[in-house]
C-alpha cells in the first residue's frame, strides 16, 4: 500500500489576515493518516425463505433468518395487494402491488417481524450526495437525496433496507408503505434489502448500494461543530465503495472564512484499495469568532464526491440580564429524530441567545434559562358541549400546560388560510367553540397562561372576519407570520415583504380596536433553498437574520420566533427534497452544524440584550437606513445602506449576466458591490463596528468624526453621536406586487 503524500505537500494560502496554521493531530505526517482496510470476510449474500404462514424471511449467508416481510394491512375497502421477490447476491427486492380500489391506496402498513436475536435500529439514515452547479465553482452546490434507510443487526448478518413509506408510521415489527402509480393503471412500491459487509459503516453501505465510488465523512468532535474558542479539530474519513483498487486519487480539504480566505488548504493524491477506509485529523489553530466553511473532496470529473460542513466559533455570552424577556424566540420542533438529544437541543437554543421556544417543554426550557409555550391544533370537528371525549381533549391540553408550567398556549395555526369565505366562516365558528371551552376550563382551574392566535396583513379580510366573530377579544396575545420572498426584510409595502407585513398587521389590529395587545411573530424566515430565486443565499441568511430581529424590536413586537431550528418537515425531519421549499427553513445544516443564519441571530441577541428602541434613523439625501437603541452597554446604532436596493436576486460579487440561469453565490463571496462612504459624528475616541457574524472592527475618530463604508449588510455600531440622525415615524413608499407575481407564489406559505 503506497503512503499518502508527506506534510510538505500541504498547501496553505499565504497572506490571509488570520494567519491560521494547520497542524497534523497525529504522529504520522500523512495527509490522510492510518490507512485501514475494511476487509470482507464473506460476500454477504441474502436469500428469501417462504414460511407456511406466508411470511417471506430474509436470510443471511448462513441461512439464518433476519427479518420477515409479511402481509400488507389494507385499510381501504375494495383494495387487494400482492408481492413478488427477486434476489441477486447482496440484494433482495420485494415488489408490492395494489389494485382494485377507488382513488389511491393511503397509509397502509406492512408487517415486518424480526427473527429471534435481531434488532432494528430506530434511527432513520438519510444520506445525501453533493453535486456542483452547472454555473461553476462560484455557485452554491446542492445536496440531493439517496433515499431513507434503516439497519437491522443480527448474528446472521446485518442488513439495510430502504424505507417504503412515512418514517413516523413505523414500529418494532411494522413499517408504513406508500404506493406509487405504476403507469399501467395500478400502484406498486419496491422494498429493497441490502447485505452490509463486515465492518462497513452505514454511510459506506449507502454509498455502495447507490453505485458511488467513495463515501466521505467530515466533522468535529463537538455537537453542532460549535466552539467557544481554542483549537478546532477536523475529522475526516474517505472510503472506497465500488470494489476497485484506486491509485493517485485527487484529494482536497479546504476551510474558508467569511471573507473567502483559505485558512486551511490541503490538495494531494491518495491511494485507495478496494473497500479501504482512510481516516485523518487536522487541527486549525485558534480561529477567531466567525463561521467557517469546510469541504472535503475526493476524485475528479464524473467520479468526484465531496461533502461539506461548517464550524463556528462563538465566545461565551451571559444572556441572563433579562430572564423575563421573551423577545428572542425559536421554533424548535423536536420530533422523533431529535428526541434522544432533547436536552442538547435546548442547550443549543439557549447558547444562540433564544429566550422563548414556540412549543416544547417549559421545565426543560427553564433549566436552560428560557421559557417554552405549547402549540396545539384545532380538532376537525365542532366542540360538543357535554361530550366526555371533547371535555377530555380540553382537559388534556390544560393538564400538559399545568404539568410543564408553559406561560403561553398557542391554539391553532394558519386556520383557513387557503379556504374560501364560506369555509372560513365554518372553521372560525368551530374555533370559537373550542376557544370558549378552553377559556372556561382555564377560569375553572384558576390558571393564568396566555392564549394566543392570529393572522397577518397578507390576509386582511381574514383578520376582520376573526374580529367580527369576537375571537380577538378573547385572546391575550396575537400572532403574525410575516412571510418574505426575494426582498430584504426592511422592504415595506404589500406582498411578501417582511416589514410591510409587520407594520400592516400592527396597523390593522389597531384599527380593529386591539392596538395594545402584544404581537408575537411566531414564524420569521431566512429560507435558504439552494439556487431558488425566492430564497436567501446562505450568506444572505446571516444579514437577514439580523434585520428580522432589529425590525421586530424597532416596530414594537413582543417576540419573534426564528423558523426553524432544523431542516426538513415533520414527516421527514432533516430530510432532503430539492423540489420542496419547505425543507429549507432550518438555521442548521443537515449535519446539525450552523448555517450563517444561526450566528446572525446569536449576534443580534447579544447586541439587543436589554435593548430599547429609540428611533429610526436617516440622513437627508442619502440611502442610509437604520435604527437607534439604548442598551445596558450604551447607545447602539444598527446601520446599512440601500444604494443597491432591496431585491435579493440582484445581490452578488458581480452583476448577473444577461440570460444567465439564476443561482446563489457561495457564502464566502460578498453580497454587495457598492460601499457607500459616510463621515459621521463620533461620541467617543473610537467607534466599534460589528458585522452580522459578530466580528468587531475598531475605528479611531479624527476631529470628532469617523469614516464608515456601509453596504447593504447591517452592522452594529457603538460610539456614534445618535443626535446627528433624523428620526422618522413612517417608512418607505408603498410598493405593490408587480403583475401579481407574489400572489402566484402564495402557495409557498
Amino acid at each position: 500500500m503506497n503512503k499518502p503524500p508527506e506534510e510538505n505537500k500541504m498547501r496553505a494560502s499565504a497572506g490571509n489576515a488570520l494567519k491560521v496554521k494547520a497542524f497534523l493531530a497525529i504522529a504520522s505526517a500523512l495527509c490522510i493518516a492510518g490507512a485501514v482496510c475494511a476487509e470482507t470476510v464473506r460476500q454477504g449474500s441474502l436469500y428469501v425463505e417462504k414460511a407456511r404462514d406466508g411470511v417471506n424471511w430474509v436470510c443471511g449467508a448462513d441461512g439464518g433468518r433476519i427479518v420477515g416481510v409479511g402481509h400488507v394491512n389494507v385499510k381501504q375497502k375494495g383494495w387487494t395487494s400482492g408481492v413478488a421477490s427477486t434476489q441477486c447476491g447482496e440484494r433482495v427486492v420485494f415488489r408490492f402491488s395494489a389494485h382494485g380500489g377507488k382513488g389511491a391506496p393511503e397509509r397502509w402498513t406492512l408487517r415486518m417481524p424480526l427473527a429471534h436475536g435481531a434488532s432494528k435500529e430506530s434511527v432513520v439514515v438519510k444520506p445525501g450526495r453533493w453535486r456542483r452547479h452547472a454555473a461553476g465553482r462560484e455557485a452554491q452546490p446542492v445536496e440531493t437525496s439517496l433515499g431513507k434507510y434503516k439497519v437491522i443487526r443480527s448474528a446472521h448478518g446485518n442488513v439495510m433496507f430502504r424505507l417504503p413509506g412515512n418514517e413516523n408510521w413505523a414500529g418494532p415489527a411494522h413499517e408504513s408503505i406508500e404506493f406509487r402509480e405504476d403507469g399501467q393503471g395500478g400502484y406498486r412500491r419496491d422494498l429493497p434489502f441490502f447485505a452490509m459487509r463486515d465492518g462497513e459503516e452505514v454511510h459506506e453501505a449507502c454509498a455502495r448500494v447507490n453505485g458511488l465510488p467513495y463515501a466521505l465523512r467530515l466533522g468535529t468532535p463537538l455537537r453542532n461543530n460549535l466552539y467557544a474558542g481554542g483549537d478546532v479539530q477536523l475529522d475526516c474519513a474517505v472510503s472506497e465503495t465500488s470494489g476497485r483498487d484506486r491509485k493517485g486519487v485527487p484529494f482536497a480539504l479546504t476551510v474558508r472564512d467569511w471573507d473567502g480566505c483559505e485558512v486551511l488548504a490541503l490538495r494531494s493524491e491518495i491511494d485507495l484499495p478496494a473497500f479501504a477506509r482512510r481516516t485523518g485529523r487536522r487541527i486549525v489553530k485558534a480561529p477567531p469568532r466567525g463561521i467557517y466553511f469546510v469541504e472535503l473532496s475526493v476524485g475528479s470529473g464524473e467520479e468526484e464526491e465531496f461533502t461539506r460542513t461548517t464550524f463556528a466559533v462563538i465566545p461565551p455570552f451571559d444572556f441572563s440580564r433579562r430572564p423575563d424577556d421573551l423577545f428572542f424566540g425559536l421554533c424548535l420542533r423536536t420530533g422523533r429524530a431529535f428526541a434522544r438529544e432533547m436536552d442538547a437541543e435546548y442547550a443549543l437554543a439557549a447558547r444562540l441567545g433564544f429566550r422563548y421556544l414556540r412549543s416544547g417543554d417549559d421545565r426543560t426550557a427553564r433549566r436552560h434559562g428560557m421559557r417554552s409555550g405549547i402549540l396545539r391544533q384545532m380538532p376537525r370537528h365542532d366542540f360538543r358541549s357535554g361530550n366526555a371525549e371533547d371535555a377530555r381533549t380540553v382537559s388534556g391540553w390544560l393538564d400538559a400546560i399545568a404539568e410543564s408550567g408553559a406561560p403561553i398556549f398557542e391554539f391553532g395555526n394558519e386556520i383557513g388560510h387557503f379556504r374560501d369565505t364560506a369555509e372560513r366562516h365554518v372553521l372560525y365558528d368551530r374555533y370559537n367553540g373550542w376557544l370558549d371551552a378552553i377559556r372556561a376550563a382555564r377560569a375553572e382551574r384558576g390558571m393564568d397562561f396566555k392564549l394566543m392566535y392570529g393572522t397577518s396583513a397578507r390576509r386582511p379580510e381574514l383578520m376582520r372576519l376573526i374580529a367580527d366573530k369576537g375571537i380577538l377579544g378573547k385572546l391575550d396575545l396575537f400572532v403574525v407570520h410575516p412571510g418574505r420572498l426575494n426582498w430584504t426584510p426592511d422592504q415595506t409595502g404589500s406582498g411578501w415583504r417582511y416589514r410591510g407585513l409587520v407594520q400592516g398587521s400592527k396597523r390593522i389590529y389597531a384599527e380593529l380596536g386591539y392596538g395594545g395587545t402584544p404581537i408575537f411573530l411566531t414564524e420569521t424566515y431566512t429560507r435558504s433553498k439552494p439556487n431558488d430565486r425566492h430564497s436567501d443565499s446562505l450568506r444572505q441568511t446571516a444579514e437577514n437574520a439580523v434585520l428580522n430581529a432589529v425590525i421586530a424590536k424597532a416596530d414594537g413586537m413582543a417576540n419573534f420566533c426564528a423558523f426553524q431550528l432544523h431542516e426538513g418537515v415533520s414527516y421527514n425531519e432533516n430530510g432532503i427534497d430539492t423540489s420542496d421549499v419547505e425543507y429549507s427553513y432550518g438555521i442548521l445544516n443537515r449535519d446539525n452544524s450552523l448555517k450563517p443564519a444561526a450566528i446572525g441571530y446569536e449576534t443580534a441577541a447579544e447586541e439587543l440584550d436589554g435593548a430599547a428602541f429609540v428611533k429610526e434613523v436617516r440622513l437627508e439625501g442619502r440611502k442610509l437606513r437604520g435604527f437607534a437603541f439604548s442598551t445596558p452597554s450604551g447607545p447602539l446604532a444598527v446601520l446599512w445602506d440601500r444604494t443597491e436596493g432591496y431585491d435579493l436576486r440582484s445581490q452578488g460579487p458581480r452583476p448577473r449576466r444577461k440570460g444567465e440561469r439564476f443561482f446563489h453565490f457561495e457564502p464566502w463571496l460578498g453580497n454587495w458591490r457598492v460601499k457607500a462612504g459616510y463621515a459621521l459624528k463620533a461620541a467617543a475616541r473610537e467607534v466599534s463596528v460589528r458585522d452580522a457574524i459578530g466580528r468587531v472592527a475598531r475605528i479611531p475618530a479624527e476631529n470628532g468624526r469617523v469614516s464608515l463604508a456601509l453596504t447593504g449588510a447591517p452592522v452594529f455600531v457603538r460610539g456614534l453621536d445618535l443626535d446627528q440622525f433624523s428620526g422618522v415615524s413612517g417608512s418607505e413608499p408603498t410598493v405593490r406586487d408587480p403583475e401579481g407575481e407574489y400572489e402566484r407564489n402564495a402557495q409557498l406559505y
